[in-house]
């Protein structure tokens, strides 16, 4: 069997900033996929970056959630002050917006310590 890609969840809620940094995941390697908070908590990626800052939820509430299911976090945001409680709700790392070159680092960091993702026979999914 060969690797698959990794299953990377975005939870943005700014449209074209989700668009164009999904595109730049997926040219990344990654199967990206973008959620409402309410669809993201009922997915199973293997990572998923989480804009702290949404309009209809608790971001902090996102990533705990993610994280009880057993799912990398990586917050991604704009409010500083929430650095704490995002680390404390479980997030992996917490990265500030707009540094997108950080988090594409800290992204490559966190995805060498997963194991390998098999392909399974419905394509990994």
């Amino acid at each position: 069997m060969r690797a698959s890609p990794r299953r990377l969840l975005l939870v943005e809620d700014d449209a074209s900033g989700r668009e164009a940094f999904g595109e730049l995941l997926k040219l990344c390697g990654f199967d990206v996929y973008a959620a409402a908070a309410d669809l993201a908590l009922k997915s199973c990626p293997d990572i998923a970056i989480v804009d702290l800052g949404l309009p209809d939820r608790n971001g902090t509430e996102v990533v705990s959630r993610l994280v009880a299911q057993g799912v990398h976090v990586i917050a991604f945001t704009g409010w500083h002050h929430l650095r704490a409680d995002a680390l404390a709700a479980g997030a992996d790392a917490f990265v500030l917006k707009p540094d997108v070159p950080d988090l594409m680092h800290v992204l490559a960091g966190l995805e060498e310590h997963l194991p390998a993702r098999k392909e399974s026979s419905d394509g990994g999914r």
